[in-house]
């Protein structure tokens, strides 16, 4: 089980409440410099799995339209979306991972590649998470059990 820390990362006391979680303004959508960004970050990667070829033509095209009206592109490419991406912060659920491989019955002739792959499986621990979702301030008073 997990025991509460301060921001630094020290254990705190039992009888001590972990700090309260600070609460961003409204219009911050951070790591990204706006709602628009966030949508579009999250359509292309999440709804529609959107290759980085793909990604990039469509920036390409999108930022070809926005160059005569002054307008800034949301993103210069696939690179600087995947970026912003992986800068969003997740909460303080630690990623972890191990490695595994094939150990069945191995075959003598035409043996497929993922019998002999090593496999790096990473993950995050399911109460943690579930946890941090049902602390945010969304939740507060609004879950029925």
């Amino acid at each position: 089980t997990g025991h509460p820390c301060d921001s630094p990362g020290h254990f705190l006391p039992t009888s001590q409440s972990p700090e309260p979680l600070t609460e961003k303004q409204p219009g911050d959508w951070s790591p990204y410099s706006s709602h628009m960004e966030f949508e579009l970050a999250n359509f292309l990667f999440t709804c529609s799995q959107m290759s980085a070829a793909n990604i990039n033509e469509l920036l390409s095209l999108w930022n070809a339209a926005l160059s005569g009206t002054h307008g800034q592109p949301i993103f210069r490419d696939s690179t600087e979306m995947y970026k912003t991406i992986d800068s969003t912060p997740l909460g303080n659920v630690k990623w972890e991972n191990f490695h595994t491989s094939y150990t069945g019955e191995q075959l003598t002739k035409n043996v497929p590649l993922w019998m002999n792959d090593i496999y790096n499986i990473w993950f995050q621990d399911p109460k943690e998470v579930v946890h941090n979702i049902l602390s945010q301030p969304d939740f507060l008073d609004n879950v029925d059990y």
